[in-house]
This record gives structure tokens, C-alpha cells and sequence, in this order.
């Protein structure tokens, strides 16, 4: 399910939170932590590296162990 709640938002409109577009759950950008709403196990940090077109990856096997 996508976090973004529009095309490549992630972001309250103050900047300050992320906003799960699903279940209006926030979330502490540095963190992950939980803030509110339904997310009982925040986020996690996954390494992330940019392709040669400039898109952010995950490397596939880290990505196939987390809840991406």
C-alpha cells in the first residue's frame, strides 16, 4: 500500500511529520517513531542509493526482508 498521500508527497503540509496516506498515521521523519495513528511498529531505515537516472533503490535483498 502506498505511503505517499499524493504522487510523491510524504509530508505533512508543515514539513514536520510523515503522513501515511492510508491510515493518516504520523511519523517522525528522523526517527520513524510513531507519532499517531494506526502504526504500531513505526518505520523502518532502509539504505537507499541512487540509480543512474537519479531514481532512490533499495537493494533488493534488504527490501525483500522489511515490510516495504
Amino acid at each position: 500500500m502506498p505511503l505517499d498521500w499524493a504522487p510523491g508527497r510524504f509530508f505533512s503540509e508543515d514539513g514536520r511529520e510523515i503522513v501515511c496516506h492510508t491510515h493518516d498515521a504520523r511519523f517522525e521523519p528522523l526517527t520513524g517513531d510513531c507519532l499517531s495513528g494506526p502504526c504500531p511498529h513505526g518505520l523502518a531505515k532502509l539504505p537507499m542509493q541512487p540509480d543512474e537516472s537519479g531514481q532512490i533503490m533499495v537493494p533488493a535483498e534488504i527490501a525483500a526482508t522489511q515490510r516495504v
